[in-house]
């Protein structure tokens, strides 16, 4: 199993174009955003927005989503990290053919499934 296997649709099709580049060169990168002609903006907020962003001030919400975006991807490294090694190790268990690379598979396989519960788990504590 891949981390690839446990993103979204959405996910997928924006990382296949990253992977293809398309996102190179785009007007404007590296630049901010300019939020400030936004049609949907109440604009009588303008300023309190303003001094807001100025006092580096960044409401508990998008707090927390940064911690559980980084617990997140935090959790799919270290699935991904363990998921290569067993796959690393198949592979070079796929070449032998002696007795003692069955049990070298079945750790392999148990590491696997510790990995997958220990994701499972890391889910379930952002949650």
């Amino acid at each position: 199993m891949d981390i690839r296997d446990w993103e979204s649709f959405h996910d997928r099709r924006i990382r296949e174009a990253q992977d293809e580049g398309k996102f190179e060169n785009l007007r404007g990168a590296g630049k901010p955003l300019n939020l400030k002609n936004n049609p949907f903006r109440n604009s009588s907020w303008d300023v309190l927005e303003d001094v807001l962003a100025e006092a580096n001030f960044m409401p508990e919400w998008v707090q927390d989503v940064r911690e559980i975006d980084g617990a997140y991807q935090s959790i799919c490294e270290a699935l991904e990290r363990s998921l290569n090694w067993c796959r690393d190790g198949e592979v070079l268990l796929a070449k032998r053919h002696d007795p003692a690379a069955q049990q070298e598979h079945n750790l392999l396989e148990d590491e696997r499934r510790r990995a997958l519960y220990r994701f499972s788990e890391g889910i379930v504590e952002i949650n």
